[in-house]
């Protein structure tokens, strides 16, 4: 019975380093995230959709920095 069960928690170990170092490193590149929308808010040819957009992802941009630092502290891994 261990041996079945040794993979599922090598694969859950695996997964949870993955997570951890991807969300330790997604906060450098996330907080470029409003200044690359503000340039494209500013484009002039920028359509309707395309405003509606920057919009709907500027309001929900505080969210994705949160949810990342949730996922670090409670991922029980660090990364190396």
């Amino acid at each position: 019975m261990l041996i079945t069960s040794r993979p599922s928690l090598t694969k859950q170990l695996l997964f949870g380093q993955a997570l951890a170092s991807g969300a330790q490193t997604a906060p450098g590149f996330a907080s470029d995230e409003p200044t690359q929308l503000m340039i494209e808010s500013s484009l002039s040819n920028l359509s309707q959709d395309g405003q509606d957009a920057v919009s709907a992802l500027m309001g929900s941009f505080g969210n994705v920095i949160s949810s990342l630092q949730l996922i670090i502290n409670n991922s029980g891994v660090r990364p190396t």
